[in-house]
């Protein structure tokens, strides 16, 4: 699963690897892609959405390995922790399990709903090309918005609907997402989570997941900030196919 502004499109570079060799259904958001509807702006997506990925995965000839990015990576562990019998592993990119103290709730939901008023007021090619801009050249991101690859991401992001995003930005948002940290003792099945090494706040999550002492391991990608999979397909793919090939992750701590 892809993260916010994303499509399956993201997963392309990654699925063409050797490493990785198609593998892989890609889930797409709600409020994503260019078909996308868009829903009631107080709508509340993650029991649905949770529902959706359930109902995916049991398609599928066997539990798979769920692997979800930032707000997928989020998706994937509430529907992990809500249905253990959805997936056989976990892979988590740069996701946090949730924001516990209600202050830090309120403040995010402020910020989440100041940027989709932003989102609904980008009518028209250049301004939501600008919004984008903007986005992509936060801290956050590193050098993404420099690199190669930026000006194709752009041409993709450009097909998608600003105002079904900033309704998925309300319904997905981590400030109406519970709190997983005091579940996640009950999620048994391996798990995986990769921060880039320029992205502190996320390290910091994946080591301290990765202690509570569950079948999980932390990764670390080099060269790499937020948007790991993007900036580094080829060590991502990498990581994928040894979790997945190995099933079981050695308890503890890499990077």
């Amino acid at each position: 699963m892809h993260g916010f502004l994303g499509e399956a499109a993201d997963w392309s570079a990654l699925r063409a690897l050797p490493a990785l060799r198609g593998a892989g259904v890609c889930f797409e958001l709600p409020g994503h892609g260019a078909a996308a509807p868009v829903a009631a702006p107080d709508g509340y997506w993650f029991p649905e959405a949770a529902d959706r990925l359930k109902a995916a995965c049991a398609a599928l000839p066997a539990p798979p390995v769920v692997v979800g990015y930032s707000m997928g990576g989020r998706l994937a562990l509430y529907t992990a922790v809500r249905f253990a019998e959805a997936a056989s592993g976990l892979i988590v990119l740069g996701a946090d399990p949730g924001l516990g103290d209600p202050v830090a709730r309120a403040a995010r939901r402020d910020r989440d709903e100041a940027l989709a008023q932003e989102l609904e007021a980008a009518r028209g090619g250049r301004a939501f090309a600008a919004w984008l801009r903007r986005w992509y050249g936060l801290p956050l991101f590193g050098n993404l918005s420099r690199s190669p690859q930026f000006g194709s991401l752009l041409q993709r992001r450009l097909r998608q609907n600003p105002a079904a995003l900033a309704a998925a930005l309300r319904g997905l948002s981590v400030s109406r997402q519970p709190p997983l940290w005091d579940a996640l003792p009950r999620l048994t099945i391996p798990a995986l989570f990769i921060a880039g090494s320029d992205d502190a706040k996320y390290r910091r999550i994946a080591k301290r997941i990765a202690d509570l002492g569950g079948p999980w391991q932390a990764a670390v990608c080099p060269g790499a900030a937020h948007a790991v999979h993007l900036e580094q397909p080829e060590a991502v793919a990498g990581l994928i196919h040894r979790f997945v090939a190995n099933r079981v992750a050695p308890r503890g701590t890499r990077g």
